[in-house]
């Protein structure tokens, strides 16, 4: 997973390779592309144009893909 100063820094200060990172766990968890794309909805192009980088990825996205995956987040504000 990327960790602190690995990744680009954004609007707000924050690391982040979202793609690098949902990748990585669809992987370790042995999913395709193919059965990550069935669980939230989309193409498997869709799948592999967000992990490549080639389409950018909305926060709606990005949660419901991490979700799929069992991933959570906390967003701490201040």
């Amino acid at each position: 997973m990327a960790g602190a100063g690995d990744g680009m820094e954004g609007r707000w200060g924050v690391s982040c390779h979202t793609d690098e990172l949902l990748r990585d766990e669809r992987k370790r968890q042995k999913l395709t592309q193919q059965q990550l794309g069935e669980r939230i909805g989309k193409k498997r192009e869709y799948i592999s144009s967000l992990e490549q980088g080639q389409t950018d990825m909305q926060l709606s996205t990005f949660m419901l893909i991490a979700n799929a995956l069992g991933l959570r987040f906390s967003i701490v504000v201040g």
